[in-house]
């Protein structure tokens, strides 16, 4: 079965297998009443702003010359 989980560092929510060793280390599980677990994998979300996810360092822009 997939899950939904929320990825830490970018805010992105997408589904990975229950047995994913990474959910709870990286993935954050999402609200179960809004997303059941499912057969098959359902369309990312991502997060269009990075920046504004919590305690992840925001990484400076390159200037352009």
């Amino acid at each position: 079965m997939y899950v939904r989980v929320r990825d830490k560092r970018t805010g992105h929510e997408l589904d990975v297998l229950s047995t994913d060793k990474r959910i709870g280390d990286v993935f954050q599980p999402v609200s179960k009443a809004s997303y059941p677990d499912s057969p098959y994998p359902r369309a990312a979300k991502h997060n269009p702003l990075p920046s504004t996810v919590k305690n992840v360092p925001v990484k400076p822009e390159k200037e352009v010359k």
